[in-house]
């Protein structure tokens, strides 16, 4: 298990996205009982953002918060909720703020790949034909949860922003592009983790 490697697994609730949007907001809302009211009132923008709701109005709202609070943010928020601040700086904030937010949410997706990689297909008792058990509802560390093999949707979401990103880059989109090839046609952890995906959406 993943413990073996210095990384504590632990059981936590499934993340899933609830189509009615009060709903989900409540459904959420428990994971902020004991901090700062302003956590919770700067995840609701986000989620508003995400579903296309008003989104000038909640970015505008969110780079507020962020600017007046950022301190209590950033110190009160688990590593899940300031990758989500990060991705949308990437989706919505300058040039400046996209490339920098970028660095950092690719990092840690990442490690949570590699995280993910130890606890499910190195470890020869977990039968890998089915990860259906084996995703979302185990924490890794600090809210960041195990990548779904099956269905996630963490690199399509991830190639997007990176493409989107260096789109005012011409010739470092293009090195991207081959070499982002050159991975899907060679042995890697990547070609790896795509050979078990049965989404209904693209990969990549």
């Amino acid at each position: 298990m993943l413990e073996k490697f210095g990384i504590m697994c632990k059981k936590t609730h499934r993340f899933t996205r609830i189509n009615n949007i009060n709903e989900h907001l409540k459904s959420i809302e428990s994971e902020f009982v004991g901090s700062p009211d302003v956590c919770y009132q700067l995840i609701s923008h986000i989620v508003n953002i995400r579903r296309q709701i008003n989104v000038g109005t909640h970015y505008q709202k969110f780079i507020e918060l962020l600017e007046n609070q950022s301190e209590v943010l950033i110190t009160n928020l688990n590593t899940r909720w300031l990758i989500s601040v990060c991705d949308t700086y990437v989706d919505h904030g300058t040039n400046q703020e996209k490339a920098n937010a970028l660095v950092i949410s690719t990092y840690v997706n990442m490690v949570k790949l590699a995280d993910t990689y130890i606890y499910t297909l190195s470890d020869q008792s977990i039968d890998q034909s089915n990860f259906s058990t084996h995703g979302p509802d185990n924490e890794l560390w600090d809210g960041i949860t195990q990548y779904c093999m099956q269905a996630g949707d963490m690199f399509h979401n991830l190639n997007s922003r990176i493409c989107l990103t260096l789109e005012s880059t011409p010739i470092i989109s293009q090195i991207w592009l081959n070499i982002f090839e050159r991975m899907q046609k060679n042995k890697n952890l990547l070609s790896k983790v795509s050979s078990l995906y049965q989404g209904k959406d693209s990969f990549y």
